[in-house]
């Protein structure tokens, strides 16, 4: 795992388990594109060598990248070889967003996994979060086994409420991105719920 500077350009190396920010060496997120003195010409974020990308260390990357081009950097993101890390990546909608914003891609691209109920979306309204909180009930709704289904409206409820806190009270340019994503499964205690899907709330602010 490294981190090269040379000139204009800033070049961040993932590791094989990039679980979030904190997975990065101290060096790798020195340079901080909210400031202005981030002044590189060339930004690459290198996600080659992951075997799997979990969710935190996307929206990392979709903030960093997204920041880096406001402040005017030609940015690319090297997509994974591992077919599993790829999926992730792919599947969570921040492609699309990245795409929006500029950034260029190098790799192929995977197919979609169902476990992504709200893929990666700007939120910058609190119509949009609305419409983002019908979304996933709607999917929510639909039936599985033995999932806990009292438990979704909350689900939906409380990503509103945090996503409406974010869009009325974030300081960031380039606004808030929400995601929602099913865990297949988990481990409570002695026992291991494998049919159950609990949703993950993802949200920056």
């Amino acid at each position: 795992m490294e981190s090269q500077s040379s000139g204009s350009t800033l070049a961040i190396r993932a590791p094989k388990r990039f679980a979030h920010v904190g997975s990065l060496k101290a060096s790798e997120v020195a340079h901080d594109p909210r400031s202005e003195r981030f002044s590189f010409d060339n930004v690459t974020i290198n996600l080659r060598e992951c075997g799997r990308i979990d969710i935190p260390a996307i929206l990392w990357c979709v903030v960093f990248l997204s920041l880096a081009v406001r402040r005017g950097a030609n940015c690319q993101l090297q997509l994974p070889d591992d077919a599993t890390a790829l999926d992730a990546l792919t599947s969570s909608g921040a492609r699309e967003i990245l795409t929006a914003a500029g950034v260029r891609f190098q790799g192929c691209r995977s197919v979609s996994e169902p476990s992504i109920l709200l893929p990666l979306c700007v939120l910058q309204s609190f119509r949009d979060v609305e419409r983002a909180a019908d979304d996933i009930l709607d999917k929510l709704m639909v039936p599985r086994d033995s999932s806990p289904t009292n438990l979704y409206p909350t689900v939906a409820e409380t990503f509103a409420e945090l996503a409406n806190n974010g869009v009325e009270h974030s300081h960031s340019e380039i606004g808030t991105f929400g995601m929602v994503a099913l865990d297949m499964g988990r481990k409570t205690g002695n026992f291991f719920t494998k049919n159950w899907q609990w949703p993950h709330l993802f949200l920056t602010n």
